[in-house]
Order: C-alpha cells, then structure tokens, then sequence
C-alpha cells in the first residue's frame, strides 16, 4: 500500500489523471485483499467511471470483477453477478481480458 499511496500523491501532484486513476483502482484491489470493502468499493467505483470514460476496457474489467468480488463478500449475489456479467461483456467486446 505504500507505494500505491505514493504513486497517487504524486500522480496528483502532476496533474496525471490517467496514473492517478490506475493507482486509485488499485488502490480498491488491495483495500479488497485487506479486508476493507467499503474503501474497496468506493476506490473501485471512482476508479471504473475514470475507465469506462476512457474506453480502458481492460481496466473496466478488473474494476468490474472486483466489484463483484466486494458484493460477493458483502452478501449482494445479486450486484456480484451484475458486476461479473460486465466482465464477460468487456470479453465479449474485447475477445480479451
């Protein structure tokens, strides 16, 4: 986490959006790891609507399937699947992943 919080002060301090919101996106995958959720889900939302305007359809699939993994975690079968179905349409799409 450290070099993550790093990469985003500095990243901000540059003006560099895209950096910036790798790390944020990042930043949720491993608040997820860590057990936080809440700071998972909220990292990967801001990161994922950074994605999705950009068309990083790459990045829009890990912050989908990471999405899915919170609610999974968080008893809400139903938001997992819809965030997983995102992942297999960014398949769909990309024929990648």
């Amino acid at each position: 986490m450290y070099y993550n919080n790093k990469g985003l002060l500095e990243s901000k301090l540059l003006q560099r959006d895209r950096q910036y919101f790798h790390f944020v996106l990042n930043d949720g995958v491993i608040s997820y790891f860590e057990g936080h959720l809440e700071q998972a889900k909220d990292s990967l939302n801001k990161g994922l609507q950074y994605m999705t305007d950009k068309n990083n359809l790459p990045n829009v699939a890990v912050g989908n399937y990471y999405l899915g993994k919170v609610m999974s975690k968080l008893g809400r079968t139903e938001d997992a699947l819809n965030y997983f179905k995102e992942v297999d349409t960014v398949f769909q799409l990309n024929n990648d992943i």
